[in-house]
């Protein structure tokens, strides 16, 4: 049953004074030029956005960047301007590799390459921001997908043309048009600026470490007088020590999965985490029913993407050859976790699959502190991994919030602007 004051279209559910629009009708779209790969440069005035660039709908510039320093006539046709809004036309068959797009929101020396389409928003008619909004919407891009056409091998294909043909929902007034955009775009801005915080304290912590996990900086109460000496691992202060792994810790490689003890997920019969090799979401394989060891350990990635460490605490399980260390002197494991992935470069000793193995890990050094200071600078790293993990879950829920504000504003669920009291008048 529609709701009062909406009605059913081929778009859904949208305000009574909301109208269907094609795409065609209040813009134009064109396809990208064929830049020849032979003159690119690696530096340059002018970047060519290609689809990779992309990826995700978000403008990754840093990513697989070419240049050219000089255009030609026809080229400079191809220039990428505020407002166009940046479609990829070209995917994977059963991957979300395609459909991405960006709104562009300054003048730019970027360079639109083939199979990337721009759509120019007719601005006497529409918001280009708005617009660029409901590209990304499930209303876009259900109708994208269905005009994907075969190409080569496993490729699909949308045409420039094509994309005229999708229908959207559309406020007849410019002010409201307007309005989600800015809603939508300051939502944008602060998410941007929680990622840049993220960014900046990661650099922090990255720079901090340098200092703490070399002796370079000491904290208060540790090292007063002290000179430096030189060692295998560098310049270390002259009361820290170089020991290898084996001499502090037994060293044992995790077995194979107790498939009758398996579940996928946590529940009240399976409490104990599963760690493998992967590095994404700290190696979590899954949960058993028991626990091979239990207490304050690290794991050591050893196949794949090998010597990632984590710290681990409590009762687990290492499969797939994970490495465990096992500490048998008084030990910090988080401020060694974050000394060997930042200063402990494993080298691959196997032919094909990169592996490592128990003995091979026993034979690397560690640069040892005093366990008291080792747990004051796991202490002041950790403070700052709170404040960084406080800052991306704030980051990922602000994210929820503006799907849902999508959701709501991009389909006329929740109106800014008073229909009644909007002025007739398209341009504001």
């Amino acid at each position: 049953m529609v709701r009062a004051g909406y009605k059913q279209t081929e778009v859904g559910e949208i305000p009574e004074d909301w109208s269907p629009v094609l795409l065609g009708s209040i813009s134009i779209s064109e396809g990208g030029y064929a830049f020849s790969s032979k003159s690119f440069e690696k530096e340059g005035v002018f970047q060519v956005v290609k689809m990779s660039n992309l990826y995700g709908g978000v403008l990754q510039l840093k990513r697989s960047a070419s240049f050219l320093n000089k255009l030609n006539a026809l080229e400079k046709r191809y220039l990428i301007a505020k407002n166009n809004i940046l479609i990829t036309l070209t995917g994977t068959v059963g991957k979300f590799d395609y459909g991405y797009s960006h709104i562009v929101r300054e003048e730019t020396k970027l360079l639109l390459n083939q199979r990337v389409a721009r759509i120019i928003v007719n601005e006497k008619e529409a918001c280009p921001v708005f617009i660029g909004y409901l590209c990304k919407t499930p209303i876009f891009l259900r109708q994208f997908y269905d005009l994907s056409k075969g190409g080569t091998g496993n490729q699909t294909n949308v045409s420039t043309s094509d994309l005229l043909s999708v229908e959207l929902p559309f406020p007849k007034q410019y002010k409201e048009q307007k309005a989600i955009a800015k809603a939508l775009s300051d939502v944008d801005a602060l998410i941007a600026s929680l990622d840049k915080l993220i960014a900046k304290k990661r650099d922090i912590k990255t720079a901090t470490m340098q200092q703490l996990l070399t002796g370079k900086l000491r904290l208060p109460g540790f090292g007063e007088g002290k000179g430096y000496k030189q060692t295998g691992l560098g310049e270390i202060p002259e009361d820290w020590e170089v020991e290898k792994i084996g001499r502090n810790f037994s060293v044992t490689a995790g077995g194979d999965l107790r498939k009758s003890e398996y579940s996928k997920a946590q529940t009240s019969d399976h409490l104990y985490p599963i760690y493998s090799n992967a590095i994404t979401g700290k190696g979590i394989y899954g949960f058993g029913s028991t626990f091979d060891y239990q207490g304050q350990y690290i794991t050591i990635t050893a196949r794949g993407g090998i010597g990632h460490a984590e710290a681990r605490d409590g009762g687990f399980c290492a499969i797939g050859r994970l490495i465990v260390l096992n500490p048998i002197e008084k030990l910090n494991c988080n401020y060694l976790t974050e000394f060997i992935n930042q200063y402990v470069s494993f080298a691959n000793e196997s032919t094909g699959v990169p592996q490592l193995t128990a003995p091979q890990v026993s034979q690397y050094s560690l640069a040892l502190p005093t366990c008291d200071e080792q747990c004051e600078i796991a202490k002041v790293l950790s403070d700052m991994d709170s404040d960084i993990e406080a800052l991306i879950a704030q980051s990922v829920k602000t994210k929820a919030i503006k799907q849902g504000m999508m959701q709501e504003l991009l389909t006329g669920r929740t109106r800014l602007v008073d229909a009644a009291a909007t002025s007739k008048t398209k341009v504001a």
